[in-house]
């Protein structure tokens, strides 16, 4: 059933379930998977010759990535989704090679890979998606109940990602539109999700 009933949290399908659902120590037990994906990559990028940055980077979207975005529709409204954050921002400085004065906004477009904020809110957008437009989604045609608690935000109530727009282009419609406020350099690439040139140099 993918549940562990003994112990003070629930376990369903990899996702920890606490009393008050803040998904607190979901976040913390992420962090330590992610801490210790992170030790893989490093030893990847540490190696006698070193991978180049086209390999760090699939490794860091395979290990790293895809462990942080994992059932993202369930909890990544929680307050403490943030927490992961500074995982996958090491994660873009290992692929790059980067000092830590580098700007955060900048540290993302040198990997070619977007904000993890903005890739849980796809996440929960495509979701939402098919869950309004996909009969077979287990929660197709469910009315929400009124919410008891202003703090909880349900997935039912976000909002959809729209029927013409692939996910991918939504991340780099709305990542440029973050970037919008933020000084924009000559040397820094634009936000796009593949490497910029000259990174195998």
């Amino acid at each position: 059933m993918g549940v562990l009933e003994h112990g003070a949290n629930a376990i369903y399908l990899g996702v920890t379930l606490d009393r008050s659902l803040t998904y607190r120590p979901h976040t913390e037990a992420l962090r330590g998977k992610l801490s210790s994906r992170l030790s893989l990559l490093s030893k990847l990028a540490n190696t006698k010759w070193g991978a180049d940055p086209k390999t760090l980077r699939t490794a860091a979207l395979a290990l790293c990535y895809s462990t942080a975005e994992y059932c993202a529709p369930v909890w990544c409204r929680s307050t403490h989704s943030r927490k992961i954050d500074p995982m996958l921002i090491k994660t873009c400085r290992i692929i790059t090679v980067t000092l830590r004065p580098t700007p955060t906004n900048y540290l993302y477009r040198f990997p070619g890979i977007s904000p993890p904020a903005l890739q849980r809110d796809t996440i929960n957008k495509t979701e939402k998606r098919k869950q309004e437009n996909n009969p077979r989604h287990p929660l197709y045609g469910h009315i929400p109940a009124p919410a008891q608690l202003k703090s909880r935000k349900s997935f039912l109530t976000s909002i959809s990602l729209p029927t013409d727009v692939t996910p991918r282009k939504f991340r780099i419609i709305q990542w440029n539109e973050m970037e919008q406020a933020t000084i924009q350099r000559p040397t820094i690439p634009k936000p796009r999700e593949k490497l910029p040139k000259g990174t195998s140099l």
